[in-house]
């Protein structure tokens, strides 16, 4: 259909296997040299596509068959089952899990995933990595700049939680559909203190919890430690004791929280935690009433000496009363000169 001077020379094989052969609507061509290009030069060359021995020329009309060299044909056009790694109306493509161009007798190559994934880009092979974190055509790298540690060529990678913070993971856009897990890592920050962690999600999910003295994580199988395994949950809680997993004699001890098989999109919310909320409250109330009884003090240690100043003043005042009371009262001489006259 590309080369319009060329016709199609499918085999025997009945599987519509066959080449691109120039020539016209009565059979194979062939010129005196490959750089002859004049249909006037052409010499008809039925050999190249022997109809004796099977071969069938088709110039105008695209042949029945078109199985791709992968499966027979029946009644002449319906593929019968695919073979050789492919799917489709046509064998024409690759089964999941595989990729390459299985046109016309191409081959299928399995996926190259590391483990990470189970399906890839059917033409070029670039994996889906369903792990969070896990990035590369073949998933064998790590999100470093995203804070995923590990090594997927030999475990897998991990996000690098803070101790005292919450994370939410968001994995709600379209590129995210591949995900069906996300790993964590946690190491405490302090060996005097229980380690709380606590997780919720929107959707169902398994949840596998370890832990490690070691610091190479997602490296080694076997060294890490199970403590927790559940199944279809949306949220759990624990706590880990800093005397039971020996914080101080562990400085580098790891947990490691494992949360796989949810379905996209969904969101995550995780935190590790190393605050005593009980000791906590009761720090608050006590120092809480502390103030209180202080200013309590405070106030009443000023209303007494405000009692002090008016009852001193009230006493002033008293004195000063009595002092005028007990003053002599004065008189006054009034003379009244009345007249003797002749009356």
């Amino acid at each position: 259909m590309e080369q319009p001077e060329c016709g199609w020379c499918e085999d025997p094989s009945s599987t519509g296997r066959g080449q691109c052969v120039e020539g016209s609507y009565r059979g194979p061509m062939k010129g005196p040299s490959q750089t002859q290009t004049t249909s006037q030069d052409m010499t008809l060359e039925p050999g190249l596509c022997p109809k004796e021995k099977g071969y069938e020329w088709a110039f105008i009309h695209c042949p029945a068959c078109q199985c791709n060299g992968h499966s027979s044909c029946v009644n002449g056009s319906v593929c019968e089952q695919c073979r050789n790694l492919t799917t489709g109306q046509h064998c024409q493509t690759c089964m999941p899990g595989y990729h390459g161009d299985p046109t016309n007798g191409g081959k299928c190559q399995a996926c190259k995933c590391n483990g990470h994934a189970g399906v890839c880009q059917v033409q070029t092979g670039k994996c889906f990595c369903t792990t969070k974190g896990i990035k590369g055509d073949h998933c064998q790298l790590c999100d470093s700049e995203n804070r995923y540690l590990g090594n997927p060529l030999r475990g897998t990678c991990y996000y690098n939680l803070l101790i005292d913070y919450q994370f939410t993971f968001s994995l709600l856009q379209e590129d995210d559909h591949h995900y069906t897990a996300i790993n964590f890592m946690a190491t405490p920050e302090q060996t005097n203190k229980n380690l709380d962690m606590s997780i919720n999600a929107s959707n169902n999910f398994n949840l596998n919890i370890t832990w490690s003295v070691g610091s190479t994580a997602g490296t080694v199988s076997g060294e890490e430690v199970p403590i927790v395994s559940k199944t279809n949950i949306k949220e759990y809680r624990d706590s880990f004791s800093c005397e039971k997993f020996t914080f101080r004699s562990n400085p580098n001890i790891t947990f490691y929280v494992y949360v796989s098989n949810f379905s996209w999109p969904i969101k995550i919310q995780i935190a590790f935690s190393q605050h005593n909320s009980i000791m906590d409250l009761v720090q608050f109330f006590v120092t809480f009433f502390s103030c209180f009884l202080s200013l309590l003090l405070v106030a009443a240690v000023v209303w007494k000496i405000k009692q002090t100043c008016w009852a001193s003043r009230r006493r002033e005042l008293m004195r000063e009363r009595q002092q005028m009371a007990s003053r002599p009262f004065a008189s006054v001489a009034v003379a009244l000169d009345i007249g003797g006259g002749a009356n």
